[in-house]
């Protein structure tokens, strides 16, 4: 059920980020499939929506060429990240 609100939520959030934002990061960042770096592994909408095909799959990316596993430790599942966003 958590990550079942954790999809609605981001996938809120995506929809009201600006355009510009998608932009840089898919100029700055491309193929990061909706992960990114800071302090650990965060997840945006995208990915958290795909998060059972790359645990499945245990990789980072879906790309063919990807050897990088999956991290189980996403920041977005710490437990006072969790606290903090009301998810617990």
């Amino acid at each position: 059920m958590k990550l079942t609100k954790m999809i609605f939520d981001y996938w809120k959030d995506h929809m009201e980020c600006p355009v510009e934002t998608h932009e840089y990061f898919d100029k700055n960042a491309p193929g990061n499939e909706g992960i990114f770096w800071y302090d650990g592994h965060n997840a945006t909408f995208w990915y958290m929506l795909n998060l059972e095909f790359y645990r499945m799959n245990n990789k980072l990316f879906s790309r063919t060429d990807n050897k990088e596993p999956f991290d189980p430790y996403l920041r977005d599942f710490d437990e006072d990240y969790l606290k903090e966003n009301g998810y617990d």
